[in-house]
């Protein structure tokens, strides 16, 4: 109605103010935004919140109004600084600052970039050596990313597969030798089953190695096992045969 409100100093408001007919601030801590439905009836449509967790702990909650007319909390900034996505809480006691928790399937993370370019989406991992943020060159052996896959195993969570980028060389200047690598196992204790490495080389189930027989650096694929490790290459085609090439477990043979 073009009328003022101007305050001085502190004051306590009990209740709540309602700017306009769109923001509300209440005295709970919380600031409403509300208006007018399809069949103009006024709502609340979502609401900023402080939220306490403990003595003198706060937290920073986000809700909006869903299906069915209910608000429900979508993003939580918790006394971590974590940012909780579709929960409440972290379901695990892990630190990760971003994490996205849903009970719908099928649900995940897209990315989309509408652009006359070359240029598509990316991920990026980020790692230096330095205790703040600043440059710090990295180590050989250092791992710089992975991608952790987790199942559920009835108590709570269990290592499945990594895939990860470690350093594998002496790291220089505009230069950070790191190969892949791609771990399995059993009873959360993995084992790399095949990496690839910044020289090109690709090694299942050991580091590849190469005496280089014909000169030069070449390219190549390494199999190691300790029970007759193979390649087989079988055609999908009935009565055509395998190709087979086998390393013996007995003396020097090799079978192909």
């Amino acid at each position: 109605d073009g009328s003022t409100l101007a305050v001085t100093g502190d004051e306590t408001v009990s209740g709540k103010i309602t700017v306009g007919s769109g923001v509300t601030v209440q005295a709970n801590g919380a600031g409403a935004f509300a208006g007018k439905d399809s069949a103009g009836v006024r709502k609340t449509f979502s609401d900023i919140r402080g939220v306490a967790n403990g003595s003198n702990i706060g937290e920073f909650a986000i809700r909006t109004r869903r299906t069915g007319g209910t608000l429900t909390e979508a993003l939580r900034i918790d006394s971590s600084g974590r940012v909780l996505i579709g929960h409440t809480s972290s379901p695990t006691s892990d630190s990760d600052l971003l994490q996205v928790i849903h009970t719908d399937s099928g649900t995940g993370i897209a990315f989309h970039n509408y652009s006359a370019s070359n240029y598509g989406n990316a991920i990026n991992f980020m790692k230096s050596r330095s205790t703040s943020v600043g440059n710090t060159i990295l180590q050989s052996g250092d791992r710089i990313g992975s991608l952790n896959f987790y199942g559920n195993d009835g108590s709570g969570r269990s290592l499945g597969a990594i895939i990860e980028a470690i350093v594998d060389d002496t790291p220089g200047n505009n230069n950070t030798p790191t190969g892949l690598y791609f771990a399995t196992g059993l009873n959360q204790s993995l084992t790399t089953r095949l990496r690839i490495t910044s020289d090109g080389l690709i090694g299942i189930n050991r580091a590849p190695s190469y005496s280089g027989i014909f000169g030069g650096n070449q390219l190549g694929m390494h199999l190691g096992g300790s029970t007759a490790p193979f390649l087989r290459i079988t055609s999908n085609t009935s009565n055509q045969a395998d190709l087979v090439i086998q390393a013996g477990n007995s003396g020097a043979r090799s079978d192909m």
